[in-house]
């Protein structure tokens, strides 16, 4: 399970990095050819507000966080003497839910590619984990 969580880590990390370089350049860019092709003059200000809500709405910090958050809590309890399953699988939900909203708002084809394989590793765990009490 270590392992995987360890994958899961990998792959967060590099969405994480990715992120940045997603939001910039295409979607900037695209904007305003759009308004430069079709003849228009784009008002800064209200180009400004849109790539702010854009920004906003494609956002992932506060999942990336949250995901990596349950992550630790996941590894600590892996240590614990207590039982824990119903606990672990709780955490493995919420990581999903995560996974799934970074999925929806990470608007690349490399970050869904990540996304699928943090899928994965999360059934692969799910299934270790209903063995545990």
């Amino acid at each position: 399970m270590r392992q995987r969580l360890e994958h899961i880590r990998q792959e967060i990390a590099a969405i994480k990095q990715r992120y940045p370089a997603s939001l910039e350049a295409p979607a900037i860019d695209s904007m305003r050819t759009c308004g430069a092709a079709r003849g228009l003059d784009v008002d800064p200000v209200r180009f400004q507000q849109e790539i702010a809500f854009l920004a906003e709405r494609t956002d992932i910090t506060e999942e990336i966080v949250r995901a990596e958050s349950h992550l630790g809590q996941f590894e600590v309890m892996l240590d614990r003497q207590d039982p824990v399953g119903r606990k672990l699988d709780f955490l493995l939900q919420e990581i999903h839910r995560e996974v799934n909203t970074i999925s929806s708002k990470a608007n690349d084809s490399e970050s869904s590619q990540r996304v699928v394989e943090v899928k994965s590793e999360l059934e692969r765990i799910r299934e270790q984990v209903q063995n545990i009490e």
